[in-house]
Order: structure tokens, then sequence, then C-alpha cells
């Protein structure tokens, strides 16, 4: 609803308004998603996002995009701004809106802490990644068509995540190694790539217990980057990861 005589608009399904403050003072970077004030002064703000792929544009101002124009499912989520806490929290359950929030944090991290959480965003996104939230059997059924969809979606953002951290590789003797420019080196470390690992590890044997795999056609995920993820957790990437 918008008001014209305040000048506000009210959102009808969250009850809240539209801030005149768009800034969370995390995400930094971030062009998409909208800010609500809370319903009454006793509720914290609420952010609402786009579920969409997430692309950091340029290390250089720290540009990072969604791409609205080919938006998942769910189309949005919300995530609550909690200033006593010092963090944005997933207002569902949903592993997935979990796994997404460290997505945005990693993809905005840069090499200062953010004014709001006081870490960098990529270590609140290892920090997200890394607890329960993101874990678990994310077996709801043993029904390939009921747990299918949320696999695709889970193992694609995965995969996305994947492609910040450096990969390594022997070269005659030599290292090489294959950075992703959008991102400073110290905003893509190794681990990332081993914090996946150990998660699609997690979901190759849920899948096992089902008898399905990574590789089901039946479940056609999109696992075709398995070079990709052994570049990044050889053992270069190892000894990259125990030196830092």
């Amino acid at each position: 609803d918008v008001n014209t005589a305040s000048g506000t608009v009210r959102s009808r399904e969250f009850g809240g308004k539209v801030s005149m403050d768009q800034n969370l003072d995390t995400l930094i970077g971030l062009h998409q998603g909208i800010v609500l004030e809370g319903a009454s002064d006793s509720v914290n703000k609420m952010f609402l996002c786009p579920h969409g792929k997430v692309k950091r544009i340029s290390k250089d101002g720290n540009v990072v995009n969604i791409y609205t124009r080919n938006l998942r499912t769910p189309p949005f989520f919300r995530f609550e701004v909690r200033p006593e806490l010092r963090d944005l929290k997933s207002c569902s359950a949903n592993r997935l809106q979990w796994l997404f929030l460290s997505q945005l944090h990693l993809a905005t991290g840069g090499l200062l802490s953010d004014p709001f959480t006081g870490t960098t965003g990529t270590q609140r996104a290892l920090d997200i990644f890394r607890s329960g939230r993101c874990a678990g059997n994310p077996l709801t059924s043993i029904n390939v068509a009921d747990f299918g969809p949320g696999m695709q979606h889970e193992t694609r953002l995965l995969l996305e995540m994947l492609t910040v951290s450096t990969a390594r590789a022997d070269y005659h003797s030599m290292e090489k190694t294959e950075r992703n420019d959008a991102y400073h080196a110290l905003c893509a470390p190794a681990s990332i790539g081993f914090v996946i690992k150990n998660r699609l590890d997690e979901i190759r044997t849920s899948l096992a217990a089902v008898g399905q795999s990574l590789d089901s056609e039946e479940l056609n995920l999109p696992i075709k980057a398995k070079g990709a993820l052994s570049k990044r957790t050889n053992m270069l990437c190892a000894r990259s990861y125990w030196q830092s």
C-alpha cells in the first residue's frame, strides 16, 4: 500500500513499511533486496531478498548481483535483522535458506569486517555453513519426486560457492593456480572447497541409503563439475589450507 501523504510504502503481506534506510551495514555491495521496518517498535527489521543466481562482478567496489530474470524456487527469502545479536537470521528452518545466506555473505565478503556483524563476510559465511543449520540429512522422503527438486537447488548452490575457492594443479613440478578474479585472495580461502566437499559427501551418504547417488539420472543433479571439485580439494589445496 502506498501512502501518498506520508510518502511511505507498506507491505500487505508482512505488515512492515519499506525502511527509509536500506543500508544493512552487511552484505555490502549487494544490489538487490528490500529492508522492511518491523510491524511494531518491538519487532526487528526484515530483509527480503530475491532467490536467484548470485554473482560477484568486481572485487573493486564490491559489486554483487542476483539474477532476478530467472528466479529459483522459492522466489525470495526472508531474513530477520537482529541488532542485539549483530546478525541476519533466516525466518525459516529451511536449510536452503541458510545456505543462501551463507552464499550472500561469501559473495559480499571483503578484506575489512562488516560494521553490522563485526566479522568479514567470508568468516560469517563459513560460520553459517559449518553450523547445524546447514547440516543434517537432506532427505524428507524415500521418493525421488519429493526430495529431488530441493536436492537440485542445494547441489547447484554448493557448486556455485565452490567456484570462489582457488583451483590448484601440478604443472611440471610447479603449482598452477586458477583464481576467481572477482575476489581478493584472502576472501577465497582453501577451506571453502573442503567444507563443500564434506557437505557433498554427506549428501552422497544420505542418497546411498535410498539407493540413489549424485550421478543418478533420475535425480538429474548438476554434478558435472567433478574436475572443479578435485582441483579445489587436492593435496596442493590441503597444503594451502594448513599453511593459512
